[in-house]
């Protein structure tokens, strides 16, 4: 006698021993989009996979899920699982039959971030040197955050004409001044803000694109208005019997004014 195809023994009745695993069909690998602001991908599986045994019996079916950083979990069908964006992760898919015979398949999860980065940009208004139509603005980076964590590449496209004051290194003891006319600042490159001369009356558009590693990119602009302080005006005579004290007050035929600008 012999024994049955996936048995082994003598054939002897009570003697042929299930040897053949169980045959597991995985789906097709995923791909999947992070959740939104998170550097993961929540995903709900589905039931287990098909599964067929030569035994004709009921198999006990495992699912283990393995990211890229080596952390194993184990879930069941239906399951929501968390998949880290260092993908791919992998879900191994795990049938035993009574015999103890066990058979595997992998389905390899990939997470795709799709999200690009979110900025903070704001308009504001500074005064003009007193007495001067300009004024020197510091410019600083504009807020980007990103969902995956990663590095941020922050550029901003200057208005044009503009005159960017920096500090250059000279040696380990000293630095120097310089005016660079430019129209691209990388920001984070410089790790620093810039000091830019600015003519009063007048509104500066700023365009700022923020990039990923990934090649997500994102873009705001702010704009900068410098409003003039030299507009003189009549007064009244005060307590002090004076002007601002920016300004030396006179008697004209008119009545008391500031000096003219």
């Amino acid at each position: 006698c012999t024994c049955w195809p996936g048995f082994a023994g003598s054939g002897f009745a009570g003697d042929c021993i299930d040897v053949e695993p169980p045959t597991v069909l995985c789906m097709s690998n995923l791909t999947v989009s992070t959740a939104p602001g998170q550097a993961f991908a929540s995903v709900a599986l589905g039931m287990f996979p098909d599964v067929t045994d030569n035994s004709g019996a009921d198999v006990v079916m495992m699912m283990i899920k393995v990211n890229q950083s080596g952390v194993v979990s184990q879930s069941f069908a239906g399951t929501q699982i968390d998949f880290p964006l260092d993908s791919p992760s992998h879900i191994i898919y795990t049938a035993r039959d009574d015999a103890g015979n066990e058979g595997t398949c992998v389905t390899d999860v990939l997470v795709d971030d799709a999200e690009p980065p979110t900025m903070s940009c704001r308009n504001t208004t500074v005064l003009a040197t007193p007495w001067q139509h300009y004024a020197d603005v510091l410019v600083e980076p504009v807020g980007v955050q990103d969902n995956s964590g990663g590095a941020v590449a922050l550029v901003v496209l200057l208005p044009q004409h503009i005159i960017v004051e920096r500090n250059i290194s000279i040696n380990e003891n000293a630095t120097a001044m310089m005016n660079v006319s430019t129209s691209r600042i990388d920001m984070h490159r410089d790790h620093q803000a810039i000091t830019l001369r600015l003519q009063s009356g007048t509104t500066y558009l700023f365009i700022w694109t923020a990039s990923t590693e990934d090649g997500l990119t994102s873009e705001c602009t702010t704009q900068v208005f410098v409003e003039d302080t030299n507009e003189c005006t009549d007064v009244l005579t005060s307590a002090n019997g004076g002007c601002s004290h920016l300004r030396e007050c006179i008697d004209t035929v008119g009545g008391r004014q500031c000096a003219p600008c």
